[in-house]
């Protein structure tokens, strides 16, 4: 089982850092040190410096250190549980050290003081809890937006208010802050926004989304078209006279209404006889034995009635006891005993022959034949009001009522949704977004386009920087890619964790994933992956990326001072090829933290040298650690990941292979070998292995000479594990400025038989 490490130099536990390797380093001829106080920048004004005589001469091939890349990936501690660490002394650098990476910062307090409560990114604090204004129905897009629309469902979407109407209601005026003010059962909006009930002679009303009508005194709704309202006149209306269904007959005659009821003014020759105005002006007074003349006026027995006036003798033709003229008798046109009819008209009879001479209100002679009035000019669809009158409506079957074309029921797919008859039903409900499914119901999609297909509501494409990341086309495209870290540039990429170096938390800017900097750091190299990877209080980036001085730059803010004396520069070595130092064989060796993880011990330093421009004294503690370094402050410190150079403690560091290792049952050996003034203090890292993966295992050593040369020598050193970080080289006393092998940010591992030397400036 793995267990976590506590956080050291100022780093999160279980950092994922970029895989940095230097195999079978190879130097080059000119100088790799870094002269007053400069950070990884060759000093092309010092001249190389070989060993004094106080050091074995140490010789190399020319080629023992290389330079190799292995893939970014990042391992996590594997193998058998830690033992238990040793109690740390304080660190008296702690003040420099910056907050954890992993941690948060302070939430912004939005309306408030947040009692310093953190909020989760893409969270502020709003009153009393932190939001994500993004989504929240009462915060939306800043404290205090409370989304909410009468008769609607609310929704917050990318800081967006958007809603949808219930059932019965919609948004007609498209006000969004009075919701979905308009009632699809009142008159005004009956069944879709367009849709208002005509009042014409009446009362309107509105029922299961269609219009109805309650008709004044005296008025209806002949037509059935509540949408016109009561159009029909009951008092003067000869084809709806007193009511719908009366019609005035016209026979022999011209109909009136008048106070609704009917009444006829007689052609010449014709009488109302029997006062029934419905029948018409039935008697012929021409020729009506019984109304000769005049109504009531009967001829006497042995009469006829000719031309209105009774007589004995007969210019015509006696049909039976009649006198008749067979060119006009209806009753005997052209022969005795031959009528003429016309169903829903008047018959004539003209030159013996049967004609039509008017129809009966609300019926014509479409076809002109003697058949009589065929077609009923109140229903028929195809001679609505008159003949030749097709009723057609737009994607709808149609129909005629009252001599008036009235809209039928729509095709499918289709509707009338902004409520005139005339252009049928006009909306194909399968594509419009603003009547989708239903008249009134529209599609709404936030940051992006709403479409319509099928009757559903669907969304088209999103607009520049959103995305659509939930599936769900109802709240459109719900995601800001320009800013939100877990779909930064688009959907479900998420920014990594900030839990690499000195990183604070990573945003997302621009639709890019950027890493929020520790106060003090920078990412200089723009790669997400191993976070704010350079400290801005040391060169080659003081105070900014690439800025560097030519002097030395200050441990806290970033600020060049002029040059500093002291510094180091590279040793080239000579042959014959310098040896390992066994440090755990050699008399008087001691030997300190077996098969242990993350400990330390400090031990005195048997001589004076010089480290860099100081002058470190004899007796001074040294801090030497499980993780492959040591450092001359002798403050206790076990630190397993670190930057070269680096402000924050520890400093005065010399690190031969500063990683996270668990050592071997021999540990960490420590020997001083030879005699003044050419003593050599060596630690001999041991057969430890690397703590993710236990099956990798390296020997080296770092040499401390009195003389102040410092070299480093690498036995039998295993690949790192994929993802492992390297930290190789001498810091000095304010962490401003190193020499280095290798350091985070740039990919190395060092081979087998490699050899470095540093001598004093």
């Amino acid at each position: 089982m793995i267990e976590p490490k506590a956080p050291l130099r100022a780093l999160s536990a279980g950092l994922l850092l970029t895989t940095l390797s230097l195999v079978g380093c190879s130097f080059p001829t000119s100088e790799f040190g870094l002269g007053g106080g400069s950070s990884d920048v060759p000093d092309a004004h010092a001249q190389d410096v070989p060993l004094t005589t106080d050091v074995p001469v140490l010789d190399a091939p020319p080629s023992d250190l290389g330079i190799d890349a292995p893939s970014i990936d990042a391992p996590v501690d594997a193998g058998a549980p830690d033992a238990p660490d040793a109690p740390d002394a304080p660190d008296a650098a702690a003040a420099d050290v910056p907050d954890d990476a992993g941690g948060a910062a302070d939430a912004a307090d939005a309306t408030g003081d947040s009692g310093d409560v953190p909020c989760p990114t893409g969270q502020v604090w709003c009153v009393d809890a932190c939001v994500d204004t993004d989504t929240s129905a009462a915060h939306c897009g800043r404290c205090g937006n409370q989304c909410s629309a009468a008769n609607a469902a609310s929704a917050c979407s990318a800081g967006v208010c958007s809603f949808t109407c219930s059932p019965g209601y919609a948004d007609c005026n498209g006000v969004a802050s009075d919701g979905c003010e308009a009632d699809l059962s009142s008159a005004a909006t009956c069944g879709s926004c367009m849709t208002r009930c005509d009042a014409t002679n009446g009362t309107p009303s509105c029922a299961a989304g269609a219009c109805a009508i309650a008709c004044a005194a005296g008025y209806g709704n002949c037509d059935g078209n509540a949408a016109n309202g009561c159009e029909t006149s009951l008092q003067t209306d000869v084809a709806h006279c007193g009511s719908c269904p009366v019609a005035c007959a016209n026979t022999n005659g011209t109909p009136s209404c008048a106070a609704g009821a009917c009444a006829i003014a007689c052609a010449t020759g014709y009488g109302n006889c029997d006062g029934n105005a419905a029948n018409g002006c039935e008697a012929n007074t021409q020729s009506d034995g019984a109304n000769c003349g005049a109504c009531g006026t009967r001829c006497a027995s042995g009469q006829s009635c000719v031309r209105g006036a009774c007589t004995a003798i007969c210019p015509y033709t006696m049909c039976g006891a009649a006198c008749v003229d067979l060119q006009t008798s209806v009753a005997n046109c052209g022969a005795c005993g031959r009528t003429c009819t016309a169903p829903n008209g008047t018959p004539r009879c003209a030159a013996g022959a049967c004609g039509i001479a008017s129809c009966n209100a609300g019926y014509a002679d479409c076809d002109s034949t003697v058949a009589g009035c065929e077609v009923n000019t109140t229903t028929d669809a195809a001679n609505c009001g008159r003949c030749g009158t097709r009723c057609a409506f737009p994607n709808a079957a149609a129909s005629c009522s009252g001599g008036a074309c009235l809209l039928g029921a729509c095709n499918l797919g289709y509707a009338n949704c902004d409520g005139i008859a005339s252009n049928g039903c006009e909306t194909d409900l399968r594509t419009s977004a603003t009547n989708c499914g239903a008249c009134s119901n529209r599609c709404s999609a936030p940051n992006g386009t709403a479409t319509c297909a099928a009757g559903a509501c669907g969304l088209g494409a999103c607009n520049v920087g959103f995305a659509n990341c939930d599936g769900v086309a109802a709240n459109g495209c719900e995601v800001n890619t320009t800013n939100d870290v877990n779909n930064c540039g688009a959907c479900r990429t998420v920014c990594p964790a900030a839990s690499v170096w000195f990183t604070g938390s990573v945003a997302c800017v621009a639709s890019a994933c950027a890493p929020v900097c520790n106060p003090g750091y920078a990412s200089c190299d723009g790669v997400v992956a191993n976070g704010c990877e350079a400290s801005i209080n040391t060169n080659p980036s003081c105070g900014a990326c690439g800025r560097a001085c030519t002097g030395s730059c200050s441990a806290t803010g970033g600020t060049c001072s002029s040059a500093t004396t002291g510094g180091y520069n590279r040793v080239f070595y000579r042959f014959p090829v310098p040896v390992f130092v066994d440090a755990c064989a050699a008399a008087g060796s001691q030997r300190f933290m077996p098969n242990l993880d993350d400990s330390s011990v400090r031990l005195p330093l048997p001589f004076g040298m010089r480290f860099w421009n100081t002058s470190v004294p004899v007796n001074t503690q040294v801090n030497i650690t499980s993780n492959g370094w040591l450092s001359l402050n002798g403050v206790a410190s076990q630190s397993y990941v670190g930057l070269l150079p680096d402000p924050a403690a520890p400093n005065w560091t010399v690190a031969p292979y500063l990683t996270d290792l668990y050592t071997s049952a021999t540990g960490v050996c420590v020997a001083t070998i030879g005699v003044t003034p050419s003593r050599r203090f060596v630690v001999e890292w041991f057969d430890a292995v690397f703590l993710a993966d236990r099956t990798r295992h390296v020997t080296f050593e770092a040499i401390l000479n009195e003389s102040g040369t410092i070299e480093f020598y690498y036995d039998t050193m295993a690949a790192p594990p994929t993802g492992q970080n390297i930290a190789a080289g001498i810091e000095n006393q304010l962490g401003n400025a190193a020499v280095t092998v290798c350091t985070p940010g740039t990919a190395c591992t060092i081979g087998s038989g490699a050899r470095v030397g540093y001598a004093p400036m």
